[in-house]
């Protein structure tokens, strides 16, 4: 299993979930170009470039045919990857990736959203470990305190350009590029106005990739698997079991 964290997270934030696998998988959590301890200060990220950088981990370390799982921003690239790259993954799990938010959206609300994320970025590095702490407990307070502490120890390590994310053009529209998506996939989405992928988009993306199987789990938001990890883990087992 390789696992694809989101922006302004690192590799480690998969730990909790990494574990409950551990026994039954080799489990690889890489840090994205510019998080955790990977790439050099202020780059880019350009799906295109994620994705590329996710097929050249894969053959670098010999995996062969992993399933690839992605939050957010992970969830993008694993779906760029699985269209760009289909020889490489067995399968892709893809956790409320925003592609109608980060594509379809005018480019000048892209430009605002990008300015929002890079000052939200800039300030969460600069804030100390107490502080990310707290925000996060009253902000998320389902969430258990392994997962609050590796999003808070994530933070002062983003080095990349945050909001180059909504804002570079890739090869392929989003529509096109699922269209090209050839393995077993799997969808989850938030309830609806807590996270990005509707009931709506997740039909579209059916249309597009008629194997994708969804996933709603009740009472959860952009981060699922924080929110409802039981739940979430039980999912994602069965369906690497089908995989």
């Amino acid at each position: 299993l390789v696992l694809c964290h989101g922006v302004t997270d690192q590799g480690l934030c998969w730990t909790e979930f990494a574990r409950e696998l551990e026994s039954d998988y080799d489990v690889v959590m890489p840090d994205a170009r510019g998080h955790g301890l990977s790439g050099r200060p202020w780059i880019t990220l350009g799906l295109d470039d994620l994705a590329a950088d996710l097929a050249g981990l894969i053959e670098a370390l010999s995996l062969e045919r992993p399933v690839v799982i992605g939050h957010s921003m992970g969830g993008l690239t694993v779906g760029y990857l699985a269209a760009y790259y289909p020889e490489v993954p067995r399968a892709i799990v893809m956790e409320d990736p925003p592609f109608v938010a980060v594509q379809d959206r005018p480019l000048a609300e892209r430009k605002e959203w990008a300015e929002r994320m890079r000052e939200g970025a800039a300030q969460s590095k600069a804030t100390p470990r107490q502080e990310l702490l707290e925000r996060c407990r009253r902000q998320c307070p389902t969430w258990t305190e392994g997962e609050i502490q590796c999003w808070a120890d994530a933070k002062p390590h983003v080095n990349a350009d945050v909001g180059s994310l909504v804002t570079t053009p890739t090869r392929l529209p989003w529509r096109e590029a699922l269209a090209q998506v050839t393995c077993p996939a799997l969808l989850f989405r938030p309830d609806p106005d807590k996270g990005y992928t509707t009931a709506e988009h997740a039909q579209e993306m059916q249309r597009l990739m008629p194997g994708l199987e969804v996933a709603h789990i009740p009472g959860t938001g952009h981060c699922i698997r924080r929110e409802q990890p039981a739940e979430y883990l039980r999912i994602v087992r069965e369906f690497l079991a089908r995989v």
